[in-house]
């Protein structure tokens, strides 16, 4: 008689579970699976355009499949600068060795920066096999990067520090031209980085004034002439500055207290 209550017990416990909905994501569960997508986008996009392109395609074939490379990774940078910083340092860092002085290592640089010195002013036929292996390792580091994004337990708080953080970014390094000092794009990457934060914040909910802060500053971005002419002070005291403001004011409102880099 126990055993047929115990079993009827089971059976029922495991119906309810089965009938039970899941319950609902948190804003930092649906921006992980967000980023998830991002990145196997960039992925695909680095190893169907950027690689296959380095071993057979022409320069402008090539520069292209760069460029949309440059833009994929724009939309993961706020998650990888913020919780693979190392990674992120040979996926887009600045194309110089890096010297680890207490290991008297030097470290060569890689990434897209460097990759942008075999394609601009010009691409040489002679550095083909030099780019390839460059394409090969950007790809490869791209799974590193999932693998960490895979593994991270994303708070809400922590993800919208990352939020504010690549805004300050876009500040300090991507409108200056900082990581794309040969091809000035660093204004229109910009936008594609401003449109990411969007897409994130949106999982915490409806702040119409947050959103529309990052439309026209999107907006602002991607219509810019020209890198020389974009008028950056503009952007950054109409913008970029009242943005990161919204975002720790979103913060105090959801009661999520501000927290420091990981």
């Amino acid at each position: 008689m126990k055993k047929l209550l115990f079993a009827f017990s089971l059976l029922l416990s495991t119906a309810i579970y089965c009938c039970t909905p899941d319950a609902p994501l948190s804003p930092s569960e649906k921006a992980k699976l967000h980023l998830l997508s991002e990145l196997d986008t960039l992925q695909h996009i680095a190893e169907n355009e950027l690689l296959r392109l380095a071993t057979t395609g022409s320069e402008d074939s090539i520069r292209l499949a760069f460029h949309r490379t440059r833009q994929a990774y724009k939309q993961v940078e706020l998650f990888t600068e913020y919780y693979a910083p190392t990674v992120s340092k040979e996926l887009n860092g600045a194309p110089l060795p890096e010297i680890e002085v207490e290991e008297t290592t030097v470290f060569e640089p890689s990434g897209l920066q460097v990759i942008e010195e075999h394609l601009y002013p010009s691409f040489e036929e002679q550095n083909r096999e030099v780019l390839i292996q460059e394409a090969k390792k950007f790809l490869s580091l791209t799974g590193r990067a999932r693998t960490i994004l895979e593994g991270t337990e994303f708070t809400d708080a922590h993800i919208l520090n990352a939020c504010r953080q690549e805004v300050f970014r876009i500040i300090v390094l991507g409108i200056s031209g900082f990581d794309t000092p040969l091809t000035a794009t660093g204004v229109k990457e910009a936008a594609t980085a401003l449109q990411s934060v969007q897409e994130v914040l949106a999982f915490f909910g409806n702040n119409e004034q947050l959103q529309t802060l990052l439309q026209k500053a999107i907006a602002y971005t991607a219509q810019s002439a020209s890198f020389d002419h974009f008028d950056r002070m503009a952007f950054i005291t109409q913008f970029a500055n009242p943005i990161t403001a919204e975002i720790t004011g979103w913060q105090k409102q959801l009661n999520v207290a501000p927290l420091q880099c990981p």
